[in-house]
C-alpha cells in the first residue's frame, strides 16, 4: 500500500476518534444529572429500608420482653375464666350503652352507662396480662356470690370474650366516700358521720355473714372503696382483693401483702393473715377518715405507718371526735385480733348511740393546722 494512503487512513481514524470524544463530552451533563438522581433515590430507599428493619427489631424485642402478655386469640383469654359459670349474669356487650368516663382503676377504666334502661357503672378491663385478667374475673366471681344488700354495691353481670371483658354494677351517683370527704371537709355533721359509719358496718356484716357457709373478707376496706348512692347511703364496693372463705376458717393467708399499708392490720403486715378481724381494723381507719376528713397517718409513707402499727403505735384521735366513734375506733385497733369487736357489736353500739341522741352538735375548737377560727377549711390536707 502507498505510504500516503496509510497516513491518510491514520489521520482519518484519528479524526473519527476526536469526533466521537467530542460528542461524548457534549452529552456528559445529562448523564451526570441522571446518575445523581439515581444515587439520591437509591439513598432514600436504602434509608427507608434501614428504618423499617430497625423498627421491626425494636418491636420484636419489646414483644419478647413482655412475658405475661396473652396471645390475641379468644381461646387464650378464656383460659382463666373457662371454669366460671355466670349463667344469666353474663351480659352481651352489645346490650350496654357506654357513656362518660367516671374513673380509672388499676386494671382499666370505669364508665357510666345504661343496661336494660337502668344506669350502671361499667368497669372495663384494658389489659391482657394474665394475672390482671384473673384478678378481674375473681372480683366478678366474688361479687356474684354476694346476695343483694342496700349497703353493698350490686353486681349486675359480666361480659366475656369474644366481647371486651367488663364488670357491670349499679351506678352510685354520689361518687366515692373519699371524694365526698374531700369536698365537704369541715362541713360534715356528727349525724352524717354516724350515719355513714352505720351504713358501712351493715355492709360489712352482710359480707361476713350474708352468704350461707361462706364469708367474704374484703381485705382493702378504705374510704376510696365505699360509694354513695343518690340518696346518700354508703355502699361497700371494689372487691378486687376480696377473698371468699368457708365459715369458721380463722383467716386466709397469702404469699404477698394485699391492700393499702395505712389501712392494714398488724397481723396482715407481719404474717399476711387476713380475716374478719383484719377488716375490723381497717374499718377503724375508715372511721378516722370520716371523723377527721384527713389522710391516715398524715405525711408518713405507707411503710412508715405500718411500721408504727406493728410496734403497737396508733394515730392520735382529735378531741373533737364524737366519743362513741372514738371508742369504737380504739377498740377496732386492738393489737390482738381476738379482742376487736365484730361488726354486729359495732352496729349495736352505733345504733344505740343514735337512739340516745348523743350526737348534739357541740361547739368545736378546730385545730389551727386544719381550720381557721371560723371553722372554714384553710387547706385540703386530704392528699
Amino acid at each position: 500500500m502507498p505510504t500516503g494512503s496509510v497516513t491518510a487512513g491514520v489521520l482519518m481514524t484519528s479524526g473519527s476518534s476526536q469526533t466521537t470524544a467530542s460528542q461524548s463530552e457534549g452529552s456528559s451533563p445529562s448523564n451526570e444529572t441522571g446518575g445523581k438522581a439515581g444515587k439520591l433515590i437509591g439513598g432514600v430507599v436504602g434509608g427507608l429500608l434501614v428504618v423499617i428493619i430497625v423498627a421491626i427489631v425494636i418491636v420484636f424485642v419489646i414483644v419478647r420482653r413482655k412475658k405475661n402478655i396473652l396471645p390475641e386469640t379468644n381461646e387464650a383469654l378464656m383460659v382463666p375464666i373457662s371454669t366460671s359459670n355466670f349463667g344469666d349474669l353474663r351480659i352481651q356487650f352489645s346490650e350496654l350503652k357506654i357513656g362518660e368516663k367516671i374513673g380509672t382503676g388499676s386494671s382499666g377504666m370505669v364508665f357510666k352507662g345504661t343496661y336494660k334502661h337502668s344506669e350502671v357503672a361499667i368497669k372495663r378491663l384494658d389489659t391482657k396480662v394474665t394475672a390482671e385478667l384473673e384478678l378481674f374475673v375473681s372480683e366478678a366471681e366474688t361479687m356474684r356470690s354476694i346476695p343483694a344488700h342496700p349497703n353493698v354495691v350490686l353486681f349486675r353481670g359480666i361480659t366475656l370474650p369474644p366481647d371486651p371483658v367488663c364488670i357491670v354494677t349499679d351506678y352510685c351517683s354520689g361518687g366515692s366516700l373519699l371524694q365526698y370527704l374531700r369536698s365537704n371537709k369541715g362541713n360534715i355533721t356528727f349525724e352524717r358521720m354516724l350515719s355513714l359509719s352505720i351504713d358501712i358496718a351493715r355492709g360489712m356484716i352482710h359480707l361476713h355473714t350474708g352468704i350461707r357457709d361462706k364469708e367474704v373478707i374484703h381485705r382493702d376496706l378504705a374510704a376510696r372503696n365505699v360509694l354513695l348512692k343518690n340518696d346518700g347511703v354508703a355502699a361497700v364496693s371494689d372487691f378486687g382483693l376480696a377473698k371468699v372463705k368457708s365459715s369458721g376458717q380463722d383467716s386466709s393467708r397469702t404469699t404477698s401483702d394485699i391492700g393499702s399499708l395505712k389501712w392494714m392490720a398488724p397481723e396482715s403486715a407481719q404474717n399476711k393473715d387476713y380475716s374478719k378481724e383484719s377488716d375490723v381494723f381497717s374499718y377503724g381507719v375508715v372511721l378516722y377518715e370520716i371523723c377527721t376528713q384527713s389522710e391516715p397517718w398524715g405525711d408518713l409513707s405507707g411503710v412508715q405507718a405500718i411500721s408504727k402499727v406493728t410496734e403497737g403505735e396508733r394515730m392520735e384521735i382529735p378531741s373533737t371526735v364524737l366519743p362513741v366513734l372514738e371508742n369504737v375506733m380504739k377498740s377496732c385497733w386492738n393489737q390482738d385480733p381476738n379482742l376487736r369487736p365484730d361488726f354486729g357489736t359495732i352496729l349495736d353500739i352505733l345504733t344505740a348511740s343514735r337512739k340516745e341522741k348523743e350526737i348534739e352538735e357541740p361547739q368545736i375548737m378546730y385545730e389551727q393546722t386544719d381550720y381557721n377560727n371560723k371553722g372554714e377549711v384553710k387547706e385540703n390536707l386530704y392528699q
